[in-house]
């Protein structure tokens, strides 16, 4: 029997409904938030075969532990295991790291914590017993343009020595890179659109996080046919298996698809990325809110 308190679910929360309490039961922990849902259906019909919809939700949650003790790739992996109504894709951390990163952070935890919606909290409020700290939009904006000068430009070195890689027929170097590519390009897509410090490194994951934002970087590498899978699964692969064993092996071919896919990354994540900063920008330059009513005598404002 689980003790402690959970809400009533909205709608758009139902497939949860019957999986949250075992992920509670199972870790105990603090809050769980969630900070982004996307629903996706499917029509089908045709002369041969009948009619249908399918749906699929993806959540994306952040669990707030009790422990300091970092546990995301269990979490992840127990909900991959156990969740069968959608996908979940989970952030964990402790409420310590979270309260201390609100302070001097990029904002994600601030955000979260400010709109996110509260699946669970221990103590039962849904909002936190303390205040959350704004974070300057300049700051804000600071921060996301050097992170995305620093990983882009780490990511378009190693393109370029991917390129002369495969230039040179060397495909088992050549993917190695590439992974480490689309990893720095996906980590500065997430740090410059919600603010997360990412220190994942699994592929899959990090495009799954995109999704809270957009689905654009992960339409770029469709799992849709067996080939396309086994492509991909390749490149999730190539960073343990070109760096420690001796019977990983990929073509030319293989990698040169892959680069290919890599390269779109790269200039997508330059779109998506100058978007966002200009975004950013437009929200720092902007006048501060009147903390008065025009209008009004000055007499009334004292």
């Amino acid at each position: 029997m689980i003790k402690h308190h959970h809400y009533q679910l909205a709608a758009s929360y139902q497939q949860l409904q019957d999986f949250l309490p075992r992920l509670i039961e199972r870790y105990n922990p603090d809050r769980i938030i969630c900070f982004g849902c996307v629903s996706y259906s499917t029509a089908s019909s045709g002369c041969f075969r009948h009619p249908a919809t399918d749906h699929n939700t993806h959540y994306h949650l952040l669990m707030v532990t009790q422990s300091t003790y970092r546990m995301e790739h269990n979490v992840q992996d127990y909900v991959a295991t156990h969740f069968h109504k959608g996908t979940i894709t989970m952030l964990v951390h402790s409420k310590e790291a979270v309260e201390g990163a609100m302070t001097n952070g990029p904002g994600f935890f601030n955000k979260v914590y400010k709109d996110g919606v509260v699946l669970y909290a221990l103590d039962g409020k849904l909002v936190p017993d303390f205040d959350i700290p704004e974070i300057s939009p300049l700051l804000l904006l600071q921060l996301a343009e050097e992170h995305y000068s620093s990983r882009s430009t780490m990511a378009k070195g190693l393109f370029r020595s991917a390129q002369e890689c495969l230039t040179n027929n060397n495909a088992t170097a050549a993917i190695f890179l590439i992974h480490q590519v689309m990893e720095q390009t996906l980590v500065a897509l997430v740090r410059v659109h919600i603010g997360y410090r990412a220190d994942i490194h699994h592929l899959g994951r990090l495009l799954n996080l995109c999704k809270c934002f957009s689905d654009q970087p992960a339409n770029l590498f469709p799992l849709h046919t067996k080939p396309e899978r086994r492509l991909f699964q390749l490149l999730l692969d190539s960073y343990s298996g070109s760096r420690y064993s001796t019977d990983f092996h990929i073509s030319i071919e293989d990698a040169n698809a892959l680069y290919r896919q890599v390269a779109q990354l790269l200039s997508l994540a330059d779109k998506l990325c100058s978007r966002k900063l200009n975004e950013l920008k437009l929200t720092a330059e902007a006048p501060a809110p009147l903390d008065f009513m025009p209008g009004l005598p000055a007499s009334l404002h004292q």
